[in-house]
């Protein structure tokens, strides 16, 4: 007996012990399987409504994504227990109107999250349910994109100030690839319009994507495209100075671009040159003149800014140090402040270790080309004290700049440009959506742009129709189209491989 129960517990130490299965994961919505009216009743009076699921649920952003058309001017009171949710509407209903509650994930089961997407409830308070639909897609004006997750509104009664005021009549949302859809709606003409709507407030604000207002009338099913684009800012201009980190250059800050023709800078009620972004929106002025106060005016069409204390160079205390940027068959040496003077007979050059002749040319009075006239693959260029000195009478100490350059490494694009239209276009090409080359020109063009990194580009045109320097969005208010925008698809630029590309302009 005893050698019986040794041996039944050394076979029950070996035994494997397993997790009990909880079987599949559930990965379906919650089922509706019963409603307090049945989904497309007519004569509806009700303003309380039950849907009981086949299992518990929970709500999940009810607020944003549960729809009702037509829109409510009060947010129903939305409840969940259980398996149960309760909608009660706290608008009166509409005499002979068909309602929609569009779900849109808002209610999700609790064990997996699983959202309640496709579901729509649908009701009418008079005898027949409406049944004109409007279909169609929102895109992105410049990168042509689908705008997702985006409203589109109706309304019923448009005004200049709808869009600021009054909440749409019909609602819906885009889908991921853009697309929207209605349907019950009534026979009748409505203002449609896409917005991204990024408070969920319903009312337009700047900086939202939105589209130009449309007439749609819904007797038949129509399909359409809305654009979206940032509306023109229509705000009255505003300047901000810019904190200032280089002694004797100041900047502003528009609110929006600025037009050169309408813009003046004075300093102690003196005119002074300025540069202007290529954007329109930064004024950039070099001043030199070393006060204790620089009164500084700046007019903008009719409106005067005036800036006062503004920091004088007298207050930095700096050391003149150039940096340098290698170029083809040449070298860029820039400064923080400007340039007075230079002696070359304190500048070497030494090129792959061989001491080389070079020319200067100023750029502007921030940096200057060391001309080699030959290509390198290493520079070397030692300054002596006092081969740079800026306007404030500073002067470098003894250095030595080096930078590589390898010719081969750089590519080279052609862009062939065919228009049918003689107006000015502005090109940019971007990089990691920064501008790393730009040009204008007019009608039909052949243009090369040299010594470019291997990397991924795109080019983007803008039209210029009233040949204003800047591209002009849209404006809702006036009904006004952007201009019209070209946007090419990606493409690489190989090492030593030049690369031609034909872009039709439409």
């Amino acid at each position: 007996m005893k050698y019986f129960i040794i041996l039944s517990f050394l076979f029950a130490s070996c035994a494997s012990i397993q997790p009990l299965s909880g079987g599949d994961k559930d990965e379906l919505p919650p089922d509706v399987i019963n409603t307090s009216i049945d989904s497309a009743a007519t004569h509806v009076t009700t303003t309380i409504f039950y849907f009981d699921f086949n299992e518990y649920v929970q709500l999940k952003q009810a607020a944003d994504k549960l729809l009702i058309s037509p829109n409510q001017s009060k947010p129903p009171t939305i409840t969940v227990k259980k398996k149960r949710l309760s909608i009660e509407l706290n608008d009166d209903l509409i005499p002979n109107t068909t309602y929609t509650f569009q779900f849109n994930g808002a209610i999700t089961d609790i064990n997996e999250n699983n959202p309640l997407s496709d579901y729509n409830f649908i009701f009418s308070t008079g005898s027949y349910l409406d049944s004109a639909a409007y279909n169609g897609v929102v895109i992105n004006y410049i990168t042509k994109d689908p705008c997702i997750e985006c409203n589109v509104h109706l309304y019923d009664n448009y005004t200049d100030t709808t869009l600021l005021k009054v909440k749409p009549s019909y609602l819906t949302r885009t889908d991921k690839t853009g697309a929207f859809s209605f349907h019950n709606l009534p026979n009748k003409l409505f203002t449609s319009l896409a917005l991204s709507d990024d408070n969920n407030n319903l009312y337009f604000e700047n900086n939202e994507l939105i589209s130009i207002p449309k007439k749609r009338h819904t007797d038949t099913t129509n399909n359409d495209s809305l654009y979206v684009f940032i509306n023109k800012n229509t705000d009255n201009f505003k300047l901000d100075f810019r904190e200032q980190k280089t002694p004797g250059v100041y900047q502003f800050i528009s609110n929006k671009p600025l037009i050169t023709d309408t813009l003046l800078t004075l300093f102690n009620k003196q005119p002074v040159s300025f540069n202007l972004s290529h954007t329109k929106d930064t004024i950039t002025i070099i001043y030199t003149q070393l006060l204790d106060t620089l009164p500084l005016s700046i007019i903008v069409a009719s409106d005067t800014f005036n800036f006062k204390n503004i920091l004088t160079p007298s207050k930095y205390k700096y050391t003149l140090k150039p940096t340098i940027q290698s170029s083809a068959k040449k070298l860029l040496v820039r400064t923080k402040t400007p340039i007075l003077s230079l002696d070359t007979s304190k500048i070497k050059l030494l090129l792959d270790s061989i001491n080389s002749p070079f020319t200067v040319s100023f750029i502007d009075t921030f940096s200057f080309y060391i001309n080699t006239n030959t290509y390198y693959n290493n520079a070397i260029i030692h300054l002596k004290t006092g081969a740079i000195t800026d306007i404030y009478k500073k002067s470098n100490t003894s250095d030595t700049l080096t930078c590589n350059y390898k010719n081969k490494d750089l590519t080279h694009l052609k862009l062939t440009i065919n228009t049918t239209s003689n107006i000015t276009y502005i090109l940019h090409i971007l990089n990691n959506n920064k501008i790393i080359k730009k040009a204008r020109f007019n009608g039909s063009k052949v243009l090369t742009f040299n010594k470019l990194q291997p990397s991924t580009y795109q080019v983007i045109i803008y039209s210029d129709s009233n040949n204003n320097g800047i591209w002009d969005t849209g404006n809702v208010f006036t009904l006004t189209p952007p201009e019209s925008v070209t946007l090419t698809k990606e493409f690489e630029l190989r090492q030593n491989w030049d690369k031609d590309l034909i872009i039709n302009i439409k």
